[in-house]
């Protein structure tokens, strides 16, 4: 039988000028956008879709949480972002931050970070694209000692 492939969970609402919120959830996952009032001209539609990519990310290590923000029409920054996460399988707890991919980068800039919580990361952005929660983890390096016999 051929395989049924599996939805992007995602979420979408028309935010009109007096601001709104959109949220979604996924196991283990909560992300909440904030449009303030006169962040958007006219009625817009923002779609939040969750991404799936590899755990590692270079030096960091990703909480599977990435998702992509966008939105129909121009907006005006800053954006609130609430984003809880539930399981950290091997993170440090206190270097958790949310991140945004540019190019092949993940960086901070543009992202405010207004308050850090148990399980979750208050934030305001600036511009739209994709984001995750990104780590450093507990790995431990040994040295490798070559012996010549």
């Amino acid at each position: 039988p051929t395989p049924t492939p599996t939805p992007t969970p995602f979420a979408s609402r028309t935010i009109g000028p007096e601001g709104g919120v959109l949220w979604m959830t996924y196991p283990g996952h909560l992300t909440l956008l904030k449009v303030p009032p006169a962040g958007v001209s006219t009625s817009t539609a923002f779609t939040l879709t969750y991404d799936s990519r590899p755990d590692a990310q270079g030096d960091l290590q990703g909480l599977s949480h990435f998702f992509r923000l966008e939105a129909g029409g121009p907006v005006t920054p800053p954006l609130g972002l609430e984003v809880g996460f539930y399981e950290t399988r091997g993170i440090i707890a206190d270097t958790i931050d949310l991140y945004r991919l540019s190019g092949t980068l993940w960086l901070t800039e543009g992202i405010t970070v207004t308050g850090r919580y148990v399980g979750y990361i208050e934030a305001y952005v600036d511009r739209l694209g994709v984001y995750g929660l990104l780590g450093r983890t507990n790995r431990l390096y040994l040295p490798l000692v070559l012996r010549q016999q």
